[in-house]
């Protein structure tokens, strides 16, 4: 396990403590086995934007007009970032040998103007911890606050190096 994945695990251990969840971790104690994927899609686009030229004449030393001249395209440049998290929730079967049941999926995307996926992570957990096991039935679209106490508390514990 990489440091960003344990660093994205302790947060959700974190987020699951406090909506009353105990976390384990022997699996043969546990209800449910949470796991997860996180990571970023990138999209590249090119486009032109016009770029417009003034004209403007003299005849007989007075002027005869002013206005939009000749049109020149220019290309522009632009890449967008989507950050995700897939989130999965099994029911542990201890007294079956069969693979474990698939109780819960969920999924979170979002639009950042930066490409920061460490930070951009704990929104997405934010959001799937607080529909964990919830049918949606549909879409979901959450509006979190950069300062929503739930935020502030993984990052410090993050940066801090309090929990293991």
């Amino acid at each position: 396990m990489t440091l960003f994945q344990r660093e994205v695990k302790r947060k959700m251990e974190r987020l699951l403590e406090d909506y009353g969840y105990a976390c384990v971790d022997a699996k043969g104690t546990a209800d449910y086995l949470l796991g997860f994927q996180v990571g970023m899609d990138s999209e590249k686009a090119i486009g032109y934007t016009p770029l417009h030229g003034m004209y403007g004449g003299y005849f007989g030393g007075h002027p005869w007009g002013y206005g939009l001249g000749y049109t020149a395209y220019v290309p522009y440049y632009d890449t967008w970032y989507d950050p995700w998290l897939v989130t999965r929730l099994l029911a542990a079967n201890q007294d079956e040998a069969g693979p474990e049941d698939l109780a819960w999926v969920g999924e979170a995307m979002m639009s950042p103007s930066r490409a920061e996926l460490r930070g951009a992570v704990n929104y997405l957990l934010v959001g799937c911890v607080e529909y964990l096991g919830v049918d949606t039935a549909a879409r979901v679209t959450l509006t979190i606050k950069r300062n929503d106490p739930r935020i502030a508390r993984i990052m410090a514990e993050a940066y801090s190096g309090a929990r293991r």
